[in-house]
């Protein structure tokens, strides 16, 4: 399994774009929610997750390929955050997402399934909004955190439930345009990615990722 070290590479990276950027009042034509609303803001988003199929090996023994099936779901998330410079942000996120599981398949035997996998997850995001007087301001993030999975599932007479909290990180990019001095709208693209461990004789081969597609509000306010 390969471990995320390009996400992090990511977030470290836009720190870095900080460290490096001079300090002073900025211009308030290329500042905009930072001069206009204050330092900090609340987010608030919804869209739709895409999650790609859970692939793993049965142990022991058999080793027979295990691939099990998500269908897409709702995401919603609530944010907190503050500018730290004119064109870079830090905030903490909270997501939560309830797919259906579809069916399971073990080497070439498929289960029909009825149940369903909810995932929670709390990140730390770093954005880099790029300092551009555009009507649509384009932006990078990346984050990392941590996520909780939750199953409830039955394949044919089989049951199963359980938990898990693994390390979970996510990267993308979007647009945003400001309403208004403290009112801005977001839309965007973001792969998540959770670092899955076994789980109920399955040795996982993949982390659990999907593609997801978002839009929401930002208010801005502290001064």
């Amino acid at each position: 399994m390969k471990k995320p070290f390009g996400v992090v590479s990511v977030v470290l990276l836009l720190l870095c774009v900080a460290a490096n950027v001079q300090a002073g009042e900025p211009d308030s034509k290329t500042a905009r929610g930072w001069v206009a609303a204050g330092p900090f803001y609340v987010s608030v988003k919804a869209g739709g997750s895409f999650p790609d199929d859970r692939v793993g090996s049965v142990t022991p023994g058999t080793g027979a390929i295990a691939r099990e099936s998500l269908d897409r779901a709702e995401v919603e998330s609530v944010a907190v955050g503050f500018w730290i410079h004119k064109d870079l942000r830090l905030e903490l996120e909270g997501s939560y997402r309830k797919f259906g599981v579809n069916n399971l398949t073990l080497g070439t035997t498929s289960f029909s399934s009825n149940g369903d996998s909810k995932v929670m997850s709390l990140m730390g995001n770093a954005y880099y909004d790029f300092p551009v007087d555009w009507t649509l301001r384009p932006y990078l993030m990346g984050g990392i955190g941590m996520a909780r999975s939750d199953i409830n599932a039955s394949f044919g007479t089989v049951q199963t439930s359980g938990h898990e909290n693994n390390f979970a990180y996510q990267y993308g990019g979007g647009f945003s345009h400001d309403f208004t001095k403290t009112v801005s709208g977001d839309v965007g693209y973001r792969y998540v990615g959770i670092h899955s461990s076994d789980e109920n004789g399955i040795r996982v081969e993949k982390d659990d990722n999907a593609h997801e597609i978002m839009a929401g509000l930002r208010f801005g306010f502290g001064y």
